[in-house]
């Protein structure tokens, strides 16, 4: 049952066919073959209309997109619903109008390059890396696809690519654009800054409590304790039902045995000598037999294989190494010396084997076997896997009594517990931005914080984390947002005042600095004058110069800052992160350095890209401009 829930959430296709489309759109899905598409409307592009349907779907690949390309780092608090959905909604909208301009302008894929791009997609080819029909027949019938729906869309995206490569294939970037541009990047900077630490300004400075009370009184959304939660909930785990399933050793011994292919790492390989009599023109296959039994007869009697072989062997390779072949598996030799060789017990010497090169004499020196964990390792873990096989179907039965139960008795979980043999779990104060454990999981939040059970007072639905585990939840206890007492807040409120009045401090004290150096005086004795100051001169250097030890920020200010026309040095102040405050000084320009041919090729080909790129999104939103566009998307529900 959880084998087939994964093979039906799988979206093969869709995968697939996002593949083909260009970047922009990459993460929208396909709508038109969307099957059942409800007659909610959520937009209209010049009278044609985009159903709730297609965006529900067009919004679930967006979101398992993201997550597929950013694996285990994926968060959803990193993506806001409201955000996400005008994300989904905008490209479906671009979507639309792109195929009404490519319908009205004769756009057209050809058979041949669907056949083409269908055939060379991954998933419709075997293991052998060519095109399978009943593995394309196969993926098509999992998503309701027919062949005619799946073409028409491979031969929209088509269109759309040449649409996209007519306008950015077609940008270019002159010479003087790229020479100008690479001036830029290779030009060098004689800077050096004086920088005031924030943190000795804050010595002696007092922050009364009427600035403590007004800070309060003006930022009173930084002091609120936020909006909480308890919950009572039951998990169904198909871990746990698992526990109460019995197997036994001989039952998973005879699972080991039969799975032993999964556990061996490597094939077999096999170390042999050979000599081999060459069967030709000048040595027929009756001499060449004879031969090879009289040296079988003298190494029988004693004589060595090594040095005979290094005197009769017709293989050069291996001849003077004695006939030594090293270390082979199965596959790699002639078939019929292969299995000669595979028939073989270490020290033992064959008979004449004929393969199509002659007749060899083979030697085995060595079996090099495969790894194979042992039962002992894998024992508990293969266990744990037949219950938990066994423990699918009550795990079936139980989610469907679970889900029953719960929405039929929406005021409590206790007919469910009872029924079920589940205890009823209880959270701790728990807020929007989710908890530990359980807790931690984006769907358990949100369902505890939905209108259905934070105003209503309903169970919620079944939530599913993963393929083994459900849960039901409802409210125990809530805590609507409050602001915090001054008196808890008091003392962080003091101490962002001072941080506040430090670096503001630190800044007078910079742009005193700095109209001292653009009068001509000397940075360093400023900076002995001004004892929370130090001067550091860099000299010469780039914009990406990694070696050169210059704050980020500085080396960015130094290089967007102009130069005066009488070549004096210029001054300005910028503020750092934590409140720290430098005076950066240019006092030299370079352009010494030319670019290469090669830089220049590069350049001029990323700046085309580029360019490109931009006059393709500029079509877009003249497209969008132009066209009558109405949405219909709710702000404040998830449909």
């Amino acid at each position: 049952m959880l084998q087939l829930i994964r093979d039906r959430a799988q979206g093969i296709i869709v995968w697939v066919i996002v593949g083909l489309i260009i970047v922009t759109f990459a993460l929208f899905g396909l709508g038109s073959y969307m099957s059942g598409a409800s007659q909610s409307v959520v937009a209209t592009v010049n009278g044609v209309e985009i159903t709730q349907n297609q965006f529900l779907r067009a919004y679930q690949n967006y979101q398992d997109n993201l997550q597929r390309m950013l694996g285990e780092r994926y968060n959803p608090d990193m993506f806001p619903e409201k955000q996400m959905k005008q994300t989904v909604i905008d490209g479906l909208v671009t979507q639309a109008l792109l195929e009404q301009l490519l319908n009205d302008d004769g756009f057209a894929a050809s058979p041949a390059q669907i056949t083409a791009s269908i055939t060379a997609l991954g998933a419709f080819q075997d293991e052998n890396g060519k095109f399978s029909r009943e593995r394309y027949d196969e993926l098509l019938r999992q998503q309701g696809m027919s062949s005619e729906m799946l073409e028409a869309d491979i031969a929209k995206d088509l269109m759309t690519q040449q649409f996209n490569d007519g306008i950015s294939a077609t940008a270019f970037a002159t010479p003087a654009e790229v020479l100008q541009i690479l001036r830029l990047q290779n030009q060098q900077r004689d800077i050096g800054y004086l920088m005031f630490a924030a943190q000795p300004f804050q010595e002696g400075i007092d922050v009364t409590d009427a600035e403590i009370e007004e800070d309060y009184k003006s930022n009173s959304a930084r002091y609120m304790e936020p909006e909480q939660v308890k919950l009572a909930y039951l998990v169904l785990d198909i871990g746990d039902l698992a526990k109460h399933f019995s197997v036994s050793d001989e039952e998973v011994l005879a699972a080991y045995q039969q799975s032993l292919q999964s556990y061996t790492v490597g094939t077999e390989e096999r170390r042999a000598r050979h000599i081999l009599i060459k069967v030709d023109e000048e040595t027929k296959d009756d001499a060449a037999k004879k031969q090879a039994e009289d040296l079988r007869a003298r190494i029988s009697s004693g004589e060595s294989f090594e040095k005979l072989a290094g005197e009769f062997s017709a293989d050069p390779g291996s001849a003077s190494q004695g006939g030594d072949l090293g270390f082979f598996g199965r596959g790699v030799m002639d078939e019929a010396f292969e299995d000669a060789a595979f028939g073989l017990k270490p020290g033992e010497l064959s008979e004449p084997v004929r393969s199509r090169f002659g007749y060899h004499l083979i030697l085995l020196e060595e079996i090099k076997a495969p790894k194979i964990t042992p039962f002992e390792q894998v024992r508990d873990k293969l266990r744990k896997e037949l219950q938990i096989q066994q423990a699918e179907q009550r795990f079936y039965e139980d989610s469907e009594k679970f889900y029953n139960l719960v929405y039929e008795n929406p005021d409590s979980l206790e007919p469910a517990a009872a029924e079920l043999g589940l205890d009823i779990q209880h959270s701790d104060w728990l807020t929007r931005s989710g908890g530990k454990g359980l807790f931690s999981a984006r769907e358990l939040i949100d369902a505890g914080f939905s209108p259905e059970v934070l105003k209503e007072g309903r169970n919620s639905d079944l939530i599913q984390l993963g393929d083994t585990k459900l849960v039901a939840l409802r409210l125990n206890d809530h805590q609507e947002a409050i602001q915090k007492p001054l008196e808890e807040v008091k003392d962080s409120i003091r101490e962002q005042i001072r941080v506040r009045k430090a670096a503001e401090a630190a800044f007078a004290a910079a742009e005193e600095a700095r109209k001292r150096m653009q009068d001509g005086e000397d940075p360093q004795s400023i900076a002995r004058d001004m004892a929370q100051a130090s001067w550091t001169r860099i000299g010469l250097t780039g914009r990406t110069d990694s070696g050169a030890t210059v704050p980020a920020d500085i080396r960015q200010q130094a290089f967007a800052m102009p130069r005066s026309s009488d070549s004096e040095p210029v001054f300005e102040t910028v503020r750092l992160v934590q409140g720290d405050v430098a005076v950066v000084g240019v006092f030299a320009v370079s352009n010494k350095t030319e670019p290469t041919e090669d830089q220049i090729k590069q350049e001029q080909q990323r700046l085309a890209t580029s360019i490109g790129q931009a006059e393709y999104s500029r079509v877009l939103q003249q497209l969008r401009e132009q066209a009558k566009v109405t949405i219909n998307l709710p702000e404040d529900e998830t449909f």
